[in-house]
């Protein structure tokens, strides 16, 4: 079982990797698709709730 902290590393991971795929050189550009992407890696339940947990814990504010 991953952890709240895991959970939000993955994401962040992922994010930075799609992003990094837009932004190749001569990487064809799908503004769309990598918005789409982007939200189905951090628009999740299980990672909100970890944010909620982790924000609760460490009083982390988000900006």
């Amino acid at each position: 079982m991953s952890t709240d902290r895991d959970l939000v590393v993955d994401a962040m991971e992922e994010a930075q990797r799609i992003l990094a795929e837009h932004f190749a050189p001569g990487a064809l550009h799908h503004p769309a698709s990598t918005i789409h992407r982007l939200v189905m890696v951090l628009d999740r339940p299980d990672l909100t709730a970890a944010l909620k947990r982790m924000k609760a814990r460490n009083g982390l504010r988000t900006v």
